[in-house]
């Protein structure tokens, strides 16, 4: 008897701590990432801007098609917080130099984002305008 109330016990402890909460966000992001628009506006062909979620927790990594660059992340549901991005200072021919410039912009000023068919992600701003869309790209 005493066995059967132990047992209880722990099954009961154990149900009372599952999560409730959102879909858990690094998850979602999780993967390696083509940015297909910038503010409305394809990127240009002979530029892959990339975002990589799965190098390190907390943080998003890539190329602005020019230059690798980093940044601290902060996640909760669907919301989402970039801070300050550093990254290597190569020369970039001017055309890939201004949208590199577009897409740290861009890229510091999402607050939000919505996961769209076909494994696409569109990232919002705090007056939610499109800033980032992206695809993931296939893992081999």
């Amino acid at each position: 008897m005493k066995l059967k109330i132990a047992i209880l016990a722990c099954v009961a402890a154990l149900t009372g701590c599952q999560s409730l909460s959102p879909p858990n966000s690094a998850s979602e992001l999780s993967g390696v990432w083509q940015v297909k628009s910038i503010d409305g506006n394809s990127t240009l062909q002979r530029s892959i801007v990339t975002m990589d979620f799965s190098q390190v927790v907390s943080k998003v990594v890539g190329s602005t098609g020019c230059n690798q660059y980093s940044a601290l992340i902060e996640t909760s549901g669907h919301e989402i917080k970039v801070g300050q991005a550093v990254m290597t200072k190569m020369a970039c021919v001017p055309d890939i130099a201004s949208q590199e410039q577009v897409f740290l912009r861009s890229l510091a000023s999402i607050s939000h984002y919505k996961m769209m068919p076909e494994q696409q992600i569109t990232f919002y701003d705090k007056s939610s305008q499109p800033r980032l869309v992206i695809k993931q790209l296939k893992s081999e």
